[in-house]
């Protein structure tokens, strides 16, 4: 048996029967949805929707269907609203449909916001680069803007004779005191004459830029063939020495002789031109340059509070044989804090102390140029109620007199006299005394 209900005045459908939204706290609105409203009777179907959320708008609001399907968009604005579960519901009518009026159920999911996503980290620092060029061939040294070397580097010749030894924190700078920008070695064919009764050992070598500077002073290796030493002057008499342009002299450099392996090593502290030196008369030594350490490092205290204060303090010793500019640099957890400049004579030693606070709990890393430390920050405890006891009141001890006997005893025996004087007075009086 089969039953067929036909409708014979408009009937409400609608899809889909109900809709969920979401959206975060404070972000973008979620997209726009669309209800589906149709005619499944017969006639016209005049249908009107409506919706009871503030947060909900609904377009068009009516219509007319014969059975062709009709779209209702349903946007939602999420302004001002905290995260929750917010409900609404659109009703569908029509006044001459059978089932009037339809109800849709809307629901809204408001969740919290997500957290800030962190800050990107800070650029890495420009690396620049000095070019080198030693015998032909060619290298780059990373340095910073202000010539600082970024590490270590031991560079050589292409001939093996020389090596350079770069250590980081080197400052190498030109003669306007800006970054070093190249250096070349060449081999000079017609050197500048020995002293007299001095013989040049081996090539004399050019070291430009002129005028380039290094601080610290840089150890330059040099070696040499014995083969080459003239009759008459010793390994040990061999010096590495500088031509000064200005004076037209040869000035030796403080150095040391490796006779076992042949090689000569000296601290070098700018450029011209080099040769080594087997000495037969007299070249005038010059004091060392400039040599700078950083010992010492202390942190006190190694914990605080936070706000508090942290000494970091260093000493600077300047152990060349002339007045020289250093630069100290304190760095808290990677990051440059401070830098201080000092300036010390030959052979002294200063103390450097920076000062440091910082505002969240946690670990620190200290470094001062090479050296490293630490110290730690605690948050400050709750103060406690302090307990409070009632004072302790001492009382002075009574004032206790011992008795006077003597006058007590007057006392009586006068009160004794009285009484019997007054009895005698009062018997008289009655006539009762006796003669």
């Amino acid at each position: 048996v089969t039953l067929t209900v036909t409708a014979t005045t408009p009937w409400i459908v609608f899809a889909p029967i109900n809709f969920n939204f979401t959206a975060s706290e404070a972000g973008a609105n979620p997209i726009a949805q669309t209800l589906d409203v149709w005619n499944l009777g017969t006639g016209t179907l005049s249908w009107s929707v409506a919706d009871d959320g503030a947060w909900l708008s609904l377009s068009p609001a009516s219509g007319s269907s014969t059975g062709e399907h009709d779209a209702v968009n349903l946007s939602v604005d999420i302004t001002g609203l905290t995260a929750g579960v917010y409900n609404a519901d659109i009703t569908i009518t029509d006044p001459g449909a059978t089932n009037t009026p339809q109800t849709v159920p809307v629901t809204l999911t408001v969740t919290d916001a997500p957290p800030p996503p962190p800050p990107p980290p800070p650029p890495p620092p420009t690396i620049y680069y000095l070019e080198t060029d030693l015998l032909g061939i060619g290298g780059q040294i990373p340095t910073s803007s202000t010539g600082e070397i970024l590490g270590t580097i031991v560079i050589t010749s292409e001939d093996g004779m020389v090596s350079f030894t770069l250590y980081q924190g080197t400052f190498a700078r030109d003669t306007d005191g800006n970054r070093l920008v190249n250096f070349v070695l060449t081999i000079i064919e017609n050197p500048p004459s020995a002293p007299e009764n001095s013989y040049i050992i081996g090539p004399a070598y050019y070291l430009g830029d002129d005028g380039a500077t290094f601080d610290p002073a840089i150890a330059f290796t040099w070696s040499y063939d014995p083969a080459d030493i003239p009759e008459g002057v010793a390994e040990e008499d061999l010096v590495l020495a500088y031509y000064d342009e200005i004076t037209g002299d040869w000035v030796v450099l403080d150095g040391t002789v490796d006779a076992e392996n042949n090689v000569i090593t000296a601290l070098v502290g700018h450029f011209t031109t080099f040769a080594i030196i087997g000495l037969g008369g007299a070249v005038t030594p010059p004091p060392l340059p400039a040599i700078f350490s950083v010992t010492n490092l202390s942190v006190t205290p190694l914990e605080v509070q936070t706000s508090e204060m942290v000494t970091v303090t260093v000493s600077v010793t300047n152990s060349g044989g002339t007045e020289g500019s250093y630069s100290v640099i304190l760095k808290i957890n990677g990051v440059k804090e401070a830098e201080k400049s000092l300036t010390l004579a030959a052979g002294s030693s200063r103390d450097v102390s920076f000062d440091v606070t910082r505002e969240d709990a946690g670990s620190y890393s200290v470094t001062v140029n090479a050296l490293s430390h630490g110290f730690t920050v605690v948050a400050p405890e709750e103060p406690s109620t302090p307990s409070v006891e009632p004072p302790q009141v001492e009382l002075p001890p009574a004032d206790v007199s011992p008795l006077n006997w003597p006058l007590l005893g007057g006392i009586i025996g006068g009160l004794i006299l009285i009484l019997a004087l007054l009895t005698f007075v009062l018997l008289r009086k009655r006539g009762i005394i006796m003669r």
